[in-house]
């Protein structure tokens, strides 16, 4: 009987083949930060800038992790735009270059792609939800809890 040896882990933005399996990916890809450039969002000068793609992105590819200061719901940081709130408490993007904090919001059928907790550390993905053009906005849909005043208590 041959013994098959198994797979090396496949390591890309910091992601290995458990973690994607974890939440929920088998058939995988993921894009190149490269891909990706941030310049004005479509939405006007209110929105600030956006994140934007250079190529074409398949459906179902990782397009980043979402990265941050643990920051507590007692104590963060005035400015809440960058806030990620997860299962494990909050994500404060601010203070670390992550290209997908430029992601800008739009609601429902709008938004071209997802976020994905891994549920055992709080670790947060952003996935294509669709086939995306060259030079076409990313978008993700807040949820109707983002416009806090205040951040939520995890």
């Amino acid at each position: 009987m041959a013994l098959i040896a198994p797979m090396p882990k496949r390591k890309m933005m910091n992601i290995d083949r458990q973690t994607i399996h974890a939440i929920g990916l088998q058939d995988y890809k993921t894009a190149s930060p490269r891909s990706f450039c941030k310049r004005p969002s479509t939405l006007g000068i209110d929105a600030g800038m956006g994140l934007f793609t250079r190529r074409e992105i398949a459906a179902n590819t990782v397009i980043g992790e979402y990265e941050g200061e643990s920051v507590s719901s007692q104590n963060p940081s005035e400015d809440y735009a960058y806030v990620f709130a997860t299962s494990h408490g909050l994500i404060d993007g601010r203070a670390v270059y992550s290209h997908v904090k430029y992601i800008n919001h739009q609601a429902g059928a709008k938004a071209n792609v997802i976020s994905r907790e891994l549920h055992a550390n709080g670790r947060i993905f952003i996935l294509s939800k669709r086939h995306i053009s060259a030079n076409e906005e990313l978008f993700l849909d807040y949820g109707d809890g983002y416009f806090w005043k205040i951040p939520p208590k995890v």
